[in-house]
């Protein structure tokens, strides 16, 4: 009787350690998938602090000859920024001239040896909802980036993990004396 007792105990303290161990890994894994998730979000906000450093719009470029001539680059109407169908159309990341020239790209970026894909898309927003897209030219374009690595996944390389960091961008409009 006093074996089956012991075999019982050795049971219950196997079952136990297997249940400890499940929640060991389980936590060790959330751990590591947000630490992934929040070098994620670094790489996007180093993108997108970088596109930030750039003009709102062509029209308001004020190392463009063109709008030097103009005087201050102030745009009355926002009908006067570029066209939502004109976004995008550079040559290489580091030839934009202004925000909305960033959107359709992908840009690679190599962080501590891991390889990172960075998706752009910059549109119009409403300037007084700026959760709402919008189809014609405001004072306002979110920057829309969406991260992610072929090195970093959950479970199966089918399911990678994926940031998405956005910023609203307002060209500040001046007033007229």
């Amino acid at each position: 009787m006093q074996v089956l007792y012991a075999f019982i105990a050795m049971l219950l303290i196997a079952l136990l350690s297997l249940t400890l161990q499940r929640g060991v890994h389980s936590t060790e894994r959330r751990q590591i998938v947000n630490e992934v998730a929040t070098q994620l979000v670094g790489v996007g906000i180093d993108v997108v602090e970088y596109i930030g450093r750039h003009p709102f719009d062509a029209q308001t470029d004020t190392t463009d000859p063109v709008v030097q001539a103009k005087g201050f680059p102030f745009v009355e109407d926002p009908s006067e920024l570029t066209p939502p169908g004109s976004f995008g159309g550079c040559a290489d990341y580091y030839s934009c001239g202004d925000i909305d020239d960033f959107h359709g790209m992908n840009v690679a970026r190599t962080v501590d040896g891991i390889d990172y894909s960075v998706d752009i898309e910059v549109e119009y927003v409403d300037d007084d909802s700026p959760e709402t897209a919008s189809a014609t030219q405001t004072y306002s374009k979110e920057v829309r980036l969406e991260i992610a690595s072929p090195h970093l996944y959950v479970s199966s390389r089918d399911n990678p993990i994926t940031v998405v960091v956005a910023r609203v961008f307002s060209y500040d409009q001046p007033t007229k004396e």
